[in-house]
C-alpha cells in the first residue's frame, strides 16, 4: 500500500515539476505593437534615447511618428534594432525570435493570414501610396490573429531577434508595413511565412517592434538561422573629370553602404560586397553627361566575365537614373550597370533610392521587364527584391558567378547555363538580349542555325533583342508579355 502511494506521489510530483518547467518557458508576445506613448515613458526614465526618431532611410521621414502628438498612440517608428532591445530590456523583456513570432496563434502556420484566408479587405493598415502613414494600434479587430495579436499584418514591420543566417548581420523583420511604392507583392508579406530582413542600425519610418517575454528557445531547425548566404562581389568604376572632382559622394564607405542596402532590401538573401572599386578621370565620359557613352565606351573595355560591373556617372546625366545591358554566349556573362545618385546628398533618403535603382538596373540583366510581372516571369523591374522567385533568379546567378570566378569544372557551369550562355542560369532558357536583331526573321535564322533552340523571341517595342528559347522552356508571350513576338522553330 505504501509503495503504490509512493509510486503515485512521485508520478504526480513528476507532473507538476513538468507543467512548472513548461510555464517558467512559456513565451508571452505582446498583443499590440509598441506605441509612442510607450516608448516615451522609456525616454522620460532615461533609459532610452530619442535622438534621430524623426530619421527614416526606409519610407518618408515625414511619417516618422515621435513628438506628433495626434501619433502618440501609433506604434513607434523610426526605430533601430539597439533601441527596440533596449527597450524591451527596460520592460523586462525582449524581442520575440522569427519562429515565436511566426507561431502567434494555434494554428497561424495553416492560415494565409492572420485572420484566416480571406483576402486583405478592412483587416489591416496598409496605403501603397505612402501618404497615410501608420494608424493607431489595434485599430483593426478585424484583423485580429486567433490569439487576439494585433497589427500582425501592415502598420509597420517588426524588428525580430533573429539573424538571417549565422555569419549575417541583418536581423529578420516581420509583418508587412503600411506603405510602400517600390512593393510589387504586398499581398505576400501578410504570409506568417514571409521574412524581411534589415540592418540593426537602419531606421524606417516602416519600422517598429513589440516585445516579448519568457525564456527564449534556440530552435536549430530555424530556416532563418540557417539559410544559406550567397555572395555575389560587385565591381565599381566611379567617373571623375580630369581633376578627380564630380562624385565626391561615392567612396568606398558610400559603397559598401549601398550593397548593405540592397542586401537588406533583398531580405538578407545576397550579400553584395565591393569587387574591384577603381576610379576613372575622363573629363568626355564625365563630362558627355551621356551614361550609354560610358556603357558602351568604358564598361567595354573595364566590364570583366562572371561578373556585374557597376560605373557611377554625372549626377547630372542625361539618360535616366540608370542603364543596363548584360552579354551572355558560350557560358559567359557580364553584366554593365551605370547609374547615378539623383540626390546626391548622402541622405538616408539617397541611400535608399540609389539602392533601388541598383537594384533596379541590376533586374534588367536578368530579363525582368518596366512592363512584366509580379508574379511570373518576365518580372517586373520596380521591386522584383519583393519577389521570392526574382531573387531565386539573382541566387542563381550568384552561383554560376562563383562557379566562374573560381574556374570551376565543365559539369558544374552546365548545371546552370545552356550553350548560348543565360544570365539567369536555367537550362531550359537560352536568354541572350540585348543582340542586335532587326526583327523576327532574324531570330528564327539564328534559331534554325543552333540544334538546341525551339523557340525564339523579340519585343515588338526594341530591335536589339533576340530571345532563344531551349526545349521544355516557358514562352514569354504565353507568361503574359503583350509586348512580344513568338516564333517556333520550323
Amino acid at each position: 500500500m505504501k509503495l503504490r502511494f509512493s509510486i503515485k506521489l512521485f508520478i504526480t510530483l513528476f507532473i507538476w515539476s513538468s507543467t512548472v518547467i513548461c510555464i517558467a518557458k512559456e513565451v508571452q508576445i505582446d498583443k499590440t505593437e509598441v506605441t509612442v506613448n510607450e516608448y516615451k515613458d522609456c525616454v522620460s526614465d532615461g533609459a532610452c534615447s530619442a535622438s534621430n526618431l524623426s530619421t527614416s532611410e526606409w519610407g518618408p521621414s515625414d511619417q516618422c511618428n515621435w513628438g506628433k502628438f495626434s501619433k502618440r498612440n501609433h506604434p513607434i517608428n523610426c526605430i533601430n534594432y539597439f533601441e527596440a532591445d533596449k527597450f524591451c530590456k527596460w520592460k523586462n523583456k525582449r524581442l520575440p525570435t522569427n519562429e515565436e513570432w511566426s507561431q502567434l496563434s494555434a494554428g497561424y502556420e495553416y492560415k494565409k493570414f492572420p485572420w484566416g484566408d480571406t483576402q486583405p479587405k478592412n483587416q489591416l493598415c496598409w496605403n501603397k501610396a505612402d501618404t497615410s502613414g501608420t494608424c493607431e494600434v489595434a485599430s483593426y479587430e478585424n484583423g485580429q490573429s486567433a490569439s487576439g495579436h494585433f497589427d500582425l499584418a501592415g502598420n509597420v514591420w517588426e524588428w525580430t531577434a533573429t539573424k538571417t543566417c549565422n555569419t549575417c548581420n541583418q536581423m529578420v523583420t516581420k509583418g508587412g508595413a503600411w506603405g510602400g511604392n517600390w512593393s510589387t507583392s504586398v499581398i505576400e508579406k501578410f504570409s506568417p511565412s514571409f521574412d524581411g530582413a534589415d540592418h540593426p542600425e537602419t531606421r524606417g519610418s516602416y519600422l517598429g517592434f513589440r516585445c516579448a517575454s519568457g525564456e527564449r528557445e534556440i530552435n536549430q531547425n530555424d530556416i532563418s538561422l540557417n539559410k544559406q548566404r550567397l555572395v555575389l562581389p560587385i565591381d565599381f568604376v566611379v567617373i571623375l573629370n580630369s581633376s578627380g572632382n564630380g562624385n565626391p559622394l561615392w567612396n568606398s564607405n558610400w559603397i559598401e553602404r549601398l550593397l548593405n542596402k540592397s542586401s537588406s532590401l533583398l531580405h538578407g538573401d545576397i550579400q553584395f560586397t565591393i569587387g574591384k572599386l577603381e576610379f576613372i578621370n575622363d573629363d568626355v565620359a564625365f563630362n558627355s553627361l551621356q551614361q550609354r557613352y560610358i556603357l558602351n565606351e568604358i564598361l567595354e573595355k573595364k566590364a570583366v566575365f562572371g561578373k556585374v560591373t557597376v560605373a557611377i556617372s554625372h549626377p547630372q546625366a542625361k539618360d535616366s537614373a540608370g542603364l543596363a545591358h548584360q552579354e551572355s554566349f558560350d557560358r559567359g556573362f557580364r553584366g554593365k550597370l551605370v547609374i547615378r545618385s539623383r540626390k546626391n546628398n548622402g541622405s538616408a533618403e539617397d541611400l535608399y533610392e540609389s539602392s533601388a535603382i541598383f537594384l533596379h538596373e541590376l533586374g534588367h540583366t536578368l530579363g525582368f521587364s518596366h512592363g512584366g510581372s509580379s508574379d511570373k516571369m518576365p518580372y517586373i523591374t520596380d521591386g522584383w527584391w519583393d519577389i521570392p522567385e526574382a531573387r531565386s533568379k539573382l541566387g542563381k546567378l550568384a552561383q554560376w558567378a562563383e562557379i566562374n570566378r573560381n574556374n570551376l569544372n565543365d559539369s558544374l557551369i552546365n548545371q546552370f547555363s545552356c550553350k548560348t550562355g543565360s544570365p539567369v542560369p536555367d537550362t531550359n532558357q537560352m536568354f541572350d538580349p540585348p543582340t542586335d536583331a532587326e526583327n523576327i526573321l532574324e531570330c528564327v535564322s539564328r534559331c534554325n542555325a543552333d540544334i538546341n533552340c525551339v523557340a525564339v523571341a523579340q519585343p515588338t517595342s526594341s530591335k536589339s533583342r533576340c530571345f532563344m528559347y531551349s526545349q521544355g522552356a516557358q514562352i514569354i508571350k504565353k507568361q503574359g508579355w503583350s509586348n512580344v513576338n513568338t516564333c517556333w522553330r520550323k
